[in-house]
């Protein structure tokens, strides 16, 4: 034994016994204290070098020298022996190997049923799994029977079977995207409770005290199961009454195929789903205050790019934490900020007549505008194309919008049907709408203004906010994901319309002042920034 170079756990004096119970190592001195110490349990002492091996013990805060042996139950930390009879003395000590045991149960059992829900939801995974395969093929089956009732019908009617196209369309996108959706926040679960059992196992089987007491349960957060969403997939059947009039069901829906019926399916679209009362659910302070916050653009669920009058485009989180700063190429400040497809930070350089995106923490040029014209408002299409809401510096020259595919300009808006100058504003607010639809706001004529995708003005929007005095004052607009178009109006309030103009609702009761930065984050709530306060309010405004 005199060979065995091992010390004491207790004190740094040369070990000759040892533990089996508390698995410790004691010299002569610190073994009668160590047994009197902790009274409550057994020690079986025996010669060093024949104990059933050691565990790691944490040394004490207090007294670095010495391992600790107990817990103290009034102070819920590791106490060593001089602890015992120091400070906590007269305190409830617990032997460290009970508590050690306690935590060992409590990882069991939680691991066990970390277990059993991951292979609940993996079941919840394939069934969701197979509704995605069942709704493709069936959706695709729903417009051949639009298209072949279409043939079925004279030609005056096309438009109605093109807005039940729309819906199909629109009803597939919405289920497809809310089953992935789903299917995405369990495959995230599962994941992260994957790599909990992977941790907990090898906690399980580790002589490491220290991780093992620091172990925190995080199983009352796991059995927050998100709940599936039920989704009923709509049918299209059609009768023939006396051989007159056609009538059709799609979903739980039975109308004459008239306009007035496609509408009522339409009004429950783009109605349903809409909260009476929005909630803000989340106020983040952006310390723009004193820069005013002009724009902003949503990345994912919890973060957005926000800029005021200054060069600095800064990444905020929905907690209020700064994750990026960006410093813009700009004279003054940006005149827009977006994303593109790939994520990538877009944004308008007025001054230099450019626009250009961020790669890699890399500023780069992507467009430069022509002649005497100045880039404003952006909206990155889903295609890829860049839609610009240009300017021009020449009184003589009218504002336009302006396609941008990569470098290469292919197509020009600015005068209607008629030769007219559709808007008189150069700040456009610019965005484009699910059904391929060019929606912009023109501060100078107050107005919303709906383009076709071939530069067709469809409508004009310019009503003045429900119960207010002062008339429309449009600024940024966003459309959601079944096309209804959201407007941001310097009468402190938010307008909701349907795709054709429609009046549906107003946001007025979420305490909005001057919202100018306006953005749908990928959980499609509203983020609207404030230009006096620089706050951002973080609205759920559907269900």
């Amino acid at each position: 034994m005199g060979n065995i170079s091992s010390t004491c756990d207790l004190c740094s004096r040369p070990a000759t016994q040892s533990c089996n119970n508390c698995r410790v190592s004691l010299c002569r001195n610190c073994t009668s204290n160590h047994a009197s110490g902790c009274s409550s349990r057994h020690h079986e002492i025996v010669p060093f070098g024949q104990d059933r091996g050691r565990r790691a013990y944490p040394r004490c805060i207090i007294h670095t020298h010495r391992v600790t042996e107990g817990h103290c139950h009034n102070c819920q930390i590791p106490v060593c022996m001089e602890c015992v009879t120091g400070r906590h003395s007269g305190h409830v000590i617990e032997t460290l190997e009970d508590v050690i045991a306690t935590r060992r149960e409590i990882i069991r059992i939680e691991t066990d049923e970390i277990e059993s829900i991951l292979r609940n939801e993996a079941q919840q995974l394939s069934d969701i799994d197979q509704d995605i395969q069942r709704a493709k093929p069936n959706f695709v089956e729903l417009g051949v029977q639009a298209r072949d009732l279409r043939q079925q019908w004279h030609g005056e009617i096309d438009g109605i079977f093109d807005n039940l196209e729309y819906l199909i369309q629109t009803f597939r996108k919405y289920k497809l995207d809310t089953l992935n959706h789903y299917r995405s926040k369990i495959k995230c679960r599962n994941s992260n409770m994957a790599h909990i059992v992977q941790v907990n196992r090898e906690l399980l089987g580790s002589s490491n005290v220290s991780e093992i007491y620091n172990y925190r349960p995080r199983l009352t957060d796991l059995r927050d199961v998100p709940q599936r969403p039920e989704l009923k997939e709509p049918s299209l059947k059609t009768t023939f009454i006396q051989g007159t009039e056609r009538k059709m069901e799609f979903g739980k829906f039975v109308n004459s195929l008239t306009m007035t019926s496609l509408l009522s399916m339409q009004d429950e679209l783009y109605l349903s789903d809409l909260l009476a009362e929005p909630i803000v659910i989340a106020v983040i302070s952006t310390q723009i205050n004193n820069r005013h916050l002009c724009r902003l653009a949503c990345v994912g669920s919890d973060r957005a790019w926000v800029c005021g009058q200054d060069k600095t485009i800064t990444l905020v989180a929905l907690e209020g934490s700064v994750r990026d700063t960006v410093i813009s190429t700009c004279n003054d400040f940006p005149g827009d900020i977006q994303l593109n497809r790939e994520g990538e930070l877009v944004y308008s350089d007025v001054a230099h007549q450019r626009v250009n995106v961020v790669r890699n923490g890399n500023t780069e040029p992507l467009i430069t505008t022509q002649d005497d014209s100045f880039p404003y408002n952006l909206c990155c299409t889903i295609s890829g194309d860049i839609l610009i809401g240009v300017g021009h510096r020449s009184a003589n020259s009218h504002p336009k919008i302006v396609r941008y595919r990569g470098e290469r300009r292919v197509m020009e808006i600015y005068k209607d049907e008629h030769g007219n100058p559709i808007f008189q504003g150069a700040h456009i607010s610019v965005t484009e709408n699910i059904n391929g639809d060019i929606i912009t706001t023109d501060a100078n004529s107050k107005a919303v203004v709906a383009l076709d995708n071939t530069g067709r003005v469809k409508f004009r929007y310019n009503q003045s906010p429900p119960g207010r005095e002062m008339p429309f004052c449009p600024g940024k607009v966003v459309t959601d994901s079944v096309g209804r178009i959201i407007v941001a109006d310097d009468n402190h309030c938010l307008h909701i319309l349907d795709q054709n103009g429609r009046f549906l609702r107003c946001v007025d009761n979420c305490g909005l002042d001057r919202p100018s930065g306006l953005s749908l984050d990928s959980e499609g709530r509203l983020w609207v920034g404030s230009y006096h306060t620089g706050e951002i309010k973080v609205i759920k405004y559907k269900s």
